[in-house]
């Protein structure tokens, strides 16, 4: 709720608490501007309760939660045409990786690592099997 719009009756909300509701409301909207329209991370972390905030009103952006509307995105676009992991004839492979707020760089790179591993474990025994049917192939 945007309390800067609205308007409120002073026998449901004295005017100096309106104010100072006002001020941190402003407060928090620049913060979220500044990550969302600068792109710069805060000097100092945020309080969950401005995280929870910013991610509700993200999640209001997702096609799923528009009253009376069905949304067809990406996602459900892989879905619709038999794309993706919701399918058991998926084409191709693919990989899906996602992050949320709060993940650390050392995270990030311990999830690259371990996927450099599996893709070195893959090729190696993909290799293998190459080499094994060429044998047979040959005799």
């Amino acid at each position: 709720m945007d309390f800067r719009k609205i308007n409120i009756s002073r026998k449901l909300v004295p005017e100096n608490y309106l104010k100072l509701a006002q001020d941190a409301q402003k407060s928090r909207d620049t913060e979220k501007n500044e990550l969302l329209e600068k792109r710069k991370l805060p000097l100092n972390g945020w309080t969950e309760t401005l995280i929870e905030e910013l991610v509700q009103q993200l999640s209001l952006l997702d096609s799923n939660n528009f009253p009376k509307k069905s949304g067809v995105g990406e996602r459900e676009a892989r879905i619709a045409c038999c794309w993706g992991t919701h399918h058991s004839a998926t084409p191709t492979a693919y990989l899906t990786m996602a992050a949320g707020l709060g993940i650390t760089k050392a995270e990030i790179d311990s999830c690259f690592q371990k996927l450099q591993a599996s893709w070195e474990k893959f090729f190696e025994s993909e290799v293998r099997s190459q080499k094994i049917k060429a044998k047979k192939n040959s005799n």
